[in-house]
């Protein structure tokens, strides 16, 4: 049988595995200003089309990346090597802090705020957990 440990710890994975993969939102979702004359909307990445094509590629790059990761935590979610498992986690973090990092320099308010708020779930399930 399971350890309370391994439950938190499996529960752990599970969250960060999903929200990993809710980055995908950011595809669909209106989280990125585009300056249009003097108004400023809100598009989702795949409608972006006022920055450089550079920006738009390290965006994508990121939210495949993070989504990617994200399924591979789900799939090792069983795994009871717990140096791998704590791996998987500080590559976690340390991706969603690299996001809030990118759009936090690149001037995207929103998608900083919402990668953000993830990256402070995460800190609190491993706060929870260890």
């Amino acid at each position: 049988l399971p350890t309370k440990f391994q439950k938190e710890n499996s529960f752990c994975d599970l969250v960060f595995g999903l929200l990993d993969i809710s980055v995908l939102l950011y595809l669909f979702l209106p989280l990125f200003g585009q300056k249009s004359g003097e108004v400023v909307q809100n598009v989702s990445l795949m409608a972006l089309t006022g920055i450089a094509p550079y920006m738009k590629t390290m965006y994508l790059t990121l939210i495949i990346a993070i989504s990617v990761w994200g399924i591979f935590t789900l799939a090792m979610q069983n795994c009871s090597q717990l140096l791998l498992k704590h791996n998987i986690t500080i590559v976690s973090l340390l991706l969603s802090a690299g996001g809030v990092l990118l759009f936090i320099i690149s001037p995207q308010p929103y998608a900083a705020a919402f990668m953000f708020v993830m990256l402070l779930i995460k800190i609190l399930m491993t706060r929870k957990v260890s």
